[in-house]
């Protein structure tokens, strides 16, 4: 009964973590997929660290919240974003989240591009920003448009 019990209670606190953890990171993330489908690059920019890492789909790391915000912004001008979370978790003031995503042809759901993506936010004293980004293409995807 005891052994019953104290898995019960692991799961439970689990399950707590959990929904903190979506709590968190709920908001940030359709923040960040409404500024991406709208081309707003004003708003990514103010998600991102300055110095943010980003690990493409195309190889290529490149960093500063200014120019990933103005790169993605044009994107968003011939697809939307959609996430598919998978996992996160919060610790301190560090925040990720991986999951999969697919860019839609713009105004449909009709898949383009797919992958997954891993993000780490940081907690800072005016809010979390985005710190690194990795995002990977699903075999066969074509990269870029």
């Amino acid at each position: 009964m005891r052994r019953l019990l104290a898995i019960v209670l692991i799961f439970a606190s689990f399950a707590l973590v959990s929904a903190r953890d979506a709590k968190t990171i709920d908001p940030l993330r359709a923040a960040f997929v409404a500024a991406f489908d709208k081309g707003d690059a004003a708003t990514m920019q103010k998600l991102f660290e300055p110095e943010v890492l980003l690990l493409s789909v195309s190889g290529q790391p490149a960093r500063g919240g200014a120019a990933i915000a103005r790169g993605m912004a044009g994107m968003s001008s011939q697809m939307d974003l959609e996430l598919n979370p998978m996992q996160s978790r919060e610790s301190g003031d560090m925040l990720y989240e991986a999951g999969t995503w697919n860019h839609n042809a713009k105004g449909s759901k009709t898949v383009v591009q797919t992958g997954t993506y891993v993000w780490i936010w940081k907690k800072e004293k005016d809010g979390w920003r985005i710190e690194t980004m990795s995002v990977t293409a699903a075999r066969g995807t074509p990269i870029g448009s």
